[in-house]
């Protein structure tokens, strides 16, 4: 076939879109990254947690609160109960009792060696304060030896002892002290022992634990009649233990005991709501003129009752709570213009130089960016308050 050779076909169109495509997307990537790019910055300011501790006064005389007086008005109730509480275990104890033994007594003397009931003696090796007396009188005739039983002067362990030697008190010569001794073949004990005795804590504890059941109750009961936002709580409230019995006094030993009780249980009737707001009021009057109020701490807010005068129909509330305060930050720190183009570590040096700032959280979108735009639409500077 004959070659004709090449010939001028005119601009190539497939270029042409191909380049066009292309810039299309280089300009619309731009766009996209000018236009949605974005830059949060949140100023952490320093921040102070305050506590109020007042005291609220309860008149069951008024009939209306005064808020900025820190008065409110309430009833003030009592009820009397008696109560029972049966089969209480006694714990087993490690008691301290004295220790107790037999010595023989050794007189090698040639001479009748009387030893008086009382006669003191000392554990050979043992600590100063750990001494025994005998139990009986006994005569020893020379070159002699007798059976004693001894108890120790004072209780606990340390007066259980292994066999060993005892050492006679108050005897003057050393030939006396050298002749006239004791040993004990088998070892003291007794000292201390294990048994299920009633104490005065034990009595104390279960009569504490009676009271709260029965304090508990009663309240529950002088709230059946009133108001949901009138209300008697613990808090406004305690008791008094008027009587009480046990079945076996402390140092008996048993198994088990009871306890009964009569109590007095006091309160006040209060309006919770109007109470937070005293010490709201109060809380916030703390603030000093840099820094603003945030928030309560809710879980902070406790009372209790400290007086009650049944004769004048007064009460006296101890009421606490706790406030959170943030430093007031200057008009500057939201200046968008002077940080256009930072990157983080930029604008962690920008902020640091304001003394009320603790701290910044920074969030620039797309990920792949790293500085701030600069456009100052698309920059928010906020202020953290959680």
């Amino acid at each position: 076939m004959e070659n004709l050779g090449t010939y001028d076909s005119g601009v190539s169109f497939r270029k042409f879109i191909f380049v066009f495509l292309l810039v299309s997307v280089v300009v619309g990537v731009g766009v996209f990254y000018s236009a949605l790019s974005r830059a949060t910055i949140k100023i952490i300011p320093k921040s102070t947690v305050k506590e109020v501790a007042t005291e609220v006064i309860i008149d069951g005389n008024l009939s209306y609160p005064d808020l900025d007086k820190g008065i409110l008005p309430g009833e003030i109730k009592t009820r009397e109960a008696e109560g029972t509480e049966k089969n209480i275990e006694v714990s087993t104890k490690k008691i301290d009792e004295f220790a107790r033994g037999k010595v023989i007594i050794r007189n090698n003397t040639p001479y009748t060696q009387g030893i008086r009931q009382g006669a003191g003696l000392h554990p050979v090796g043992a600590p100063p304060e750990v001494n025994f007396v005998t139990v009986s009188r006994l005569m020893l005739p020379p070159k002699t030896s007798r059976e004693v039983e001894i108890v120790a002067i004072s209780k606990g362990a340390k007066g259980n002892l292994p066999p060993g030697k005892f050492e006679l008190l108050n005897l003057e010569t050393k030939y006396m002290r050298e002749n006239l001794y004791a040993e004990n073949r088998e070892k003291t004990e007794g000292g201390i022992r294990e048994a299920k005795i009633i104490t005065q804590e034990d009595l104390d504890r279960a009569d504490v634990e009676l009271a709260k059941k029965m304090f508990e109750k009663t309240i529950t009961e002088m709230n059946k009649n009133l108001e949901a936002g009138k209300v008697i709580k613990k808090e406004s409230s305690h008791y008094a233990i008027l009587d009480r019995k046990a079945t076996a006094p402390a140092g008996t030993e048993a198994e088990s005991f009871e306890v009964s009780l009569k109590i007095e249980a006091r309160g006040v009737t209060i309006n919770e709501i109007d109470l937070k707001a005293i010490a709201e009021r109060k809380i916030q009057s703390l603030g000093e003129t840099n820094e603003e109020f945030v928030r309560y701490e809710p879980e902070s807010f406790s009372y209790s009752l400290s007086e009650l005068d049944l004769l004048n129909k007064k009460a006296l509330l101890k009421v606490q709570l706790k406030g959170l305060f943030n430093a007031k930050l200057s008009s500057k720190i939201f200046d968008k213009e002077s940080i256009i183009g930072y990157n983080r570590k930029a604008l962690e040096e920008h902020f640091s130089h304001y003394e009320n700032v603790s701290g910044i959280e920074v969030d620039i979108w797309p990920p792949f960016r790293k500085t701030v735009p600069n456009i100052e639409s698309r920059i928010e500077i906020g202020v953290q308050t959680n």
